[in-house]
């Protein structure tokens, strides 16, 4: 039947993500491992979607399972992009807290805006 609303390819489903944009928000969930496997062709794709200006980029971590170091780099380096464009970036870790235990456990916690859910749709 074709591609969701708001999905903006059937391939990024393949790939282990899907993207939602609202208005001037962009809200990429993703689902299983972000690793080595996934983490360039996911950071191309972020890049492709911060070329449309957005005010709010978010990763929506909670149907994610394993973060390995490539998925940490691509948050840093997303959230580096954010702050160099004025963008406000925003990581969902969700009830199990899988992500934020890790962030606090390296140190980085507090260097980014950690919420339980995505922002409501408009």
């Amino acid at each position: 039947p074709g591609v969701p609303p708001g999905i903006s390819s059937p391939a990024e489903m393949a790939q282990g993500w899907e993207t939602q944009e609202d208005g001037d928000t962009v809200v990429v969930s993703l689902e299983g491992d972000l690793d080595i496997s996934n983490a360039a062709e996911l950071e191309a794709e972020l890049e492709r979607l911060e070329e449309g200006e957005p005010s709010l980029l978010v990763l929506d971590f909670r149907e994610a399972g394993f973060v390995d170091s490539t998925g940490l780099s691509l948050i840093l380096n997303a959230d580096a992009r954010a702050r160099k464009a004025g963008r406000r970036f925003q990581i969902v870790s969700g009830a199990s807290g899988v992500l934020e235990r890790l962030l606090k456990t390296i140190g980085l916690y507090e260097r980014f805006n950690v919420v339980d859910e995505p922002p409501p749709r408009a």
